[in-house]
């Protein structure tokens, strides 16, 4: 869990502009942005924000997806964990995202969990409760993870409490989903670059070079590499059936 005051790899000019849509009627009530492809989409995204809410790096990440031919529900966790939420409240809330989202692609479309910083520790810690999707993307997590919003993330410190979690330890609860890890070369808050090798799932971890976890990128390093991690999430979600 990181501070999202600055943000892990803003995309490249080429995705355009956001296009940002109203929270759809069955979702209201939640904190969503849902970022729809100009044409029929190739597959879904469920985006975990970081811990300073949907900020620029969130848009101009969900943008990217969705130039790419992604619909992409965002989640603003600053909102969504303001209050430490139950672990199987959270998975709650995504199971309800993924639905609406499942409901808009067609038959077949993979549909994938991604997150950034404290979002990424949130998806991780949602996927053994049964939220039903085809891989995760994981950009920046920490070692440990908590489902509430502390001062502690904002000075980049590991939770320790009682209701805090071990991600590599979540992730091998579950039985197996392809995990793409997307990285900043010189990443060493996320430290996302540590979990990796211990994840017993389907993995892969994808280097975005010169880029930490606050990275100011804006080029095309970053789409390159996010392009690089859909192929493989596309090509070894067979590899672990529903």
């Amino acid at each position: 869990m990181r501070g999202s005051g600055t943000w892990l790899l803003a995309l490249a000019v080429a995705a355009g502009p956001a296009r940002a849509q109203v929270t759809p009627t069955a979702l209201r009530g939640l904190p969503v942005h849902e970022y729809a492809p100009a044409a029929r989409p190739r597959g879904g995204f469920v985006f975990l924000s970081g811990d300073g809410g949907w900020r620029s790096f969130d848009q101009a990440n969900a943008d990217s997806l969705r130039a790419a031919g992604y619909l992409v529900l965002g989640v603003n966790d600053l909102t969504l964990c303001y209050r430490e939420i139950a672990g199987d409240s959270l998975a709650a809330v995504i199971s309800r995202v993924t639905a609406y989202v499942r409901s808009k692609l067609p038959a077949g479309a993979p549909l994938y969990l991604a997150g950034y910083s404290f979002g990424a520790e949130l998806a991780v810690d949602a996927l053994p409760r049964g939220v039903g999707v085809d891989g995760l993307y994981l950009l920046g997590p920490g070692l440990r993870g908590v489902r509430k919003i502390t001062l502690g993330g904002f000075l980049d410190r590991e939770p320790r409490g009682p209701t805090s979690f071990d991600v590599a330890e979540r992730l091998n609860a579950e039985r197996c989903t392809p995990v793409a890890f997307v990285t900043g070369a010189s990443d060493q808050a996320g430290e996302g670059a540590q979990v990796f090798p211990q994840v017993r799932q389907p993995v892969a971890q994808f280097l975005v070079p010169g880029a930490g976890h606050h990275y100011h990128g804006g080029d095309i390093r970053y789409t390159r590499v996010m392009r690089e991690a859909l192929a493989w999430l596309d090509a070894h979600r067979a590899a672990c059936p529903r």
